[in-house]
């Protein structure tokens, strides 16, 4: 078992969101720059009390989604209106803006090469497994 491999990757520092010893954390800005104006898959719900508790079934349902840019995610999450938001993507146009953040172990690069980063933000619930069926 490998235990605390992204522990020193750049992503640790840069993309924190939370104070940490008094030192501001400057996740939010360095992703909006990573980010730009693309599009993300963000996934919501609107905080509505007891409601939102009790429906509390399928974060990422494609009826949740909502493709914002990463500003807009960061003011949803600061203005709190959702008991759930967070962006899930796994796309190779995010994995190519995230690379640099992440250091590859040395041994892994000797067998295979990081193909995609799956990338998830945010606050949410998963009561249980969900499958959407497409055909």
């Amino acid at each position: 078992m490998l235990f605390n491999l992204a522990e020193d990757w750049p992503a640790t520092v840069k993309w924190s969101t939370e104070n940490n010893g008094g030192a501001a954390a400057g996740g939010w800005e360095h992703l909006e720059k990573s980010f730009g104006d693309v599009e993300l898959d963000v996934y919501s719900k609107v905080n509505t009390g007891l409601l939102s508790i009790a429906s509390r079934v399928w974060s990422f349902a494609r009826s949740h989604k909502q493709p914002q840019d990463f500003k807009s995610f960061h003011e949803l999450v600061t203005n709190k209106q959702y008991s759930e938001i967070a962006i899930k993507e796994s796309r190779k146009e995010i994995t190519n803006k995230l690379r640099e953040d992440i250091e590859v172990p040395y041994f892994y690069k000797e067998v295979a090469e990081l193909e995609d980063v799956e990338f998830f933000m945010g606050a949410h619930y998963v009561d249980k497994p969900h499958y959407e069926k497409q055909e």
